[in-house]
């Protein structure tokens, strides 16, 4: 079974790509012994120094409500349970509570110890176009929880926190990053003559799309079927399969990253168990055969 860097959230509502993606954190139900009235202390916006090793690359979500951007945090060594119950608890003034959300700041000092935060000092914010449209300084590491799960999240204050039309970030990298031109659309025909090629049955096939990109002519076909996922390559009536999933998944979202490795892009998918409320987020890197799923922070030239 595949390695996950980021682990399943229990009982979302909507399986969609607005959804926010989990870290290799459990879901934890909310203490209801507290007040739920409003509460709101804002976190003071200082920079935190982190490394820049590493370059980070994953979703961007907005908290409800508020200016406030995050992205989520992944443990140095994996999930650990003894250690997310010590950080939990760690959990400073709770700034702000509406409802069932409710986030507490975690010492810094004390994140730097167990998260990879190699990265996260600054980044830049895209459109699924690849057009930046903010940059971020991190300001707070925070423990977030509702009535669905609680994470641990990096919190950034953005320069344009009015934007609505955010989809990923990427940190820690020193020089520019290009735009990729690609296309996604649905070829109902195409998915169909991929899945012919894989063998699968046409009728168990779901969530297909293609994603053209300009500048090699190559179309990816991302598809479902049963309890897989795959991605095939179509290039001069030749085609490749690039990744199958190891373990149940569905890919219900895709995004291009304007950044390639061994010739091929970085691919930032949102993911989840066939039938059921089991969600995460995975970065996809090509190593010159297939794409296999690695950490969001990772090291690029």
């Amino acid at each position: 079974m595949e390695f996950r860097y980021c682990a399943i959230a229990f009982l979302s509502l909507l399986l969609s790509c607005s959804k926010r993606a989990s870290t290799d954190q459990p879901p934890v139900a909310t203490d209801t012994t507290e007040s739920t009235e409003s509460v709101t202390t804002p976190a003071k916006a200082v920079d935190i120094e982190v490394p820049d090793s590493l370059a980070y690359i994953g979703y961007v979500y907005k908290f409800d409500e508020s200016e406030d951007f995050y992205v989520d945090l992944y443990f140095k060594d994996g999930f650990n349970y003894d250690e997310y119950d010590r950080l939990k608890s760690l959990g400073e003034e709770r700034i702000y509570q509406d409802g069932e959300l409710k986030r507490r700041t975690i010492p810094t000092e004390e994140a730097r110890k167990y998260f990879l935060l190699s990265g996260l000092g600054k980044i830049n914010v895209y459109n699924k176009t690849h057009r930046v449209v903010a940059t971020g300084k991190l300001k707070a590491i925070e423990y977030t929880e509702d009535f669905l799960e609680g994470k641990f999240v990096g919190v950034f204050k953005l320069d344009n926190p009015s934007i609505t039309d955010y989809s990923f970030c990427i940190g820690g990298l020193k020089q520019w990053v290009d735009p990729l031109e690609y296309a996604a659309y649905s070829d109902e025909v195409l998915t169909e003559q991929v899945a012919q090629h894989l063998g699968l049955d046409t009728e168990k096939i779901f969530g297909g799309k293609q994603y053209s990109l300009n500048e090699s002519g190559a179309i990816y076909t991302v598809l479902s079927s049963d309890t897989s996922s795959y991605i095939v390559e179509s290039l001069n009536d030749t085609r490749t399969l690039l990744y199958r999933s190891e373990s149940s998944e569905s890919i219900f979202d895709l995004q291009i990253i304007p950044k390639t490795v061994n010739g091929k892009p970085i691919l930032l998918v949102a993911c989840g168990v066939p039938e059921t409320d089991m969600l995460w987020a995975s970065l996809l890197v090509f190593n010159g055969t297939k794409y296999k799923v690695t950490r969001n922070n990772i090291r690029l030239e």
